[in-house]
């Protein structure tokens, strides 16, 4: 939806790939138009999601920086530090899909 005119456009699901990940309600994306076409679509650098599941790490996990799958609201999973768990609200580069950090006080 272009946000000064309110006006929708359908966009083709391929044109979206694996940025589908990253997509919620409210998200601000760019479109590029040719004509009345969309030709590319670019995300913000950087997306808030909140980890909806996480894998359960044992105590010695946390003696080396280990990585655990995490389930975000998209449904997407990503690897996250073992401190994280559900509910927990996270920064992922969209670019490489990577968790940046956690985000403190927001659930």
């Amino acid at each position: 939806m272009n946000t000064e005119s309110f006006e929708q456009k359908l966009v083709p699901e391929h044109m979206i790939g694996e940025k589908a990940a990253f997509l919620k309600e409210g998200i601000i994306v760019n479109m590029v138009m040719m004509g009345d076409e969309p030709i590319e679509i670019t995300l913000p650098t950087f997306v808030e999601l909140q980890v909806v599941g996480s894998e359960m790490t044992t105590k010695t996990a946390t003696i080396t920086p280990q990585n655990k799958a995490a389930k975000i609201e998209t449904g997407y999973t990503i690897g996250v530090p073992a401190f994280i768990k559900e509910g927990d609200v996270i920064k992922i580069d969209t670019r490489t899909g990577a968790y940046v950090e956690r985000i403190t006080g927001k659930k």
